[in-house]
């Protein structure tokens, strides 16, 4: 109030746990996971608080734009070469996220945000709600993590992530972004079903139709990046984000010339 700064506040609510105190707790949690990543691809965490009914609050910076989700509903459709773009971007910021010991466990097109600035618009990662700190006793998990509970948005969700495995690791969102590739390039989702058991089943079981076949234009190099990154074994997929971001530039460097990918650095 003092600087007279715009900020948007995300109302928290608790969710039900076994132990009061670590659902009270929750809030806070998400609050320091997503305060951890300070990166110009992933939305900034300034302060948290409670209201004076008790509501728990996160302050963040204030974005203009719209969701990738938004983006990819209008047209005109985005070109493969943006796309690719739009996902090296959107690597940098995981890789942070990644870095500071963190799984998001929730990638969706819904929270990847097209911040708009004098130079155009470029991607932030949102809502830490449900993700994990893997490494860090500073930073425990906001959700309990166990057997057989299914956390994060069916259709984007690794097969591990589908089973309710308990060890969720980075590969998971590595599988969330090439779903994410994969549904911007084809307009349609990787898998579907009219019930959210039918999708799981659809996830863990069977295999998506090819990209090539729905999208044969797309060269073929950028077809294999988004293939390893939805490898149904984690242990096929990229090691992290940046050697998905890597692939991915690399693949778009032989594949787009004049693109803006390709003029992309690899540090």
């Amino acid at each position: 109030e003092t600087l007279m700064r715009s900020v948007a506040i995300k109302l928290l609510y608790l969710r039900p746990a076994p132990d009061p105190q670590a659902s009270a707790d929750q809030p806070l949690r998400e609050a320091r996971i997503a305060a951890a990543v300070q990166h110009r691809n992933v939305v900034h965490t300034v302060d948290f608080g409670t209201t004076d009914e008790g509501v728990p609050y996160m302050v963040m910076e204030l974005l203009q734009g719209e969701s990738l989700a938004a983006r990819m509903a209008r047209p005109p459709v985005l070109s493969a070469e943006d796309l690719v773009q739009l996902a090296e971007l959107t690597l940098r910021g995981l890789a942070a996220v990644h870095e500071a010991g963190i799984v998001h466990r929730d990638l969706k097109p819904q929270n990847v945000f097209l911040q708009q600035d004098g130079d155009g618009a470029y991607p932030k990662i949102l809502d830490f709600g449900i993700s994990r700190s893997v490494d860090s006793a500073d930073l425990p998990s906001p959700i309990a993590t166990q057997q057989g509970i299914v956390l994060g948005t069916p259709h984007y969700m690794a097969p591990e992530q589908a089973r309710g495995e308990p060890n969720i690791d980075q590969r998971a969102d590595i599988y969330s972004m090439g779903a994410i590739l994969y549904e911007g390039l084809t307009a349609q989702l990787p898998f579907d079903a009219e019930n959210p058991g039918d999708l799981l089943v659809k996830i863990i079981s069977t295999e998506p139709v090819p990209l090539a076949a729905l999208r044969p234009d797309v060269p073929e190099l950028l077809v294999a990046c988004i293939s390893q990154a939805m490898a149904r074994d984690r242990e096929h997929r990229f090691v992290d984000a940046t050697a998905f971001r890597r692939a991915l530039v690399l693949a778009a460097q032989r594949s787009f010339a004049g693109s803006a990918a390709r003029r992309s650095e690899l540090p």
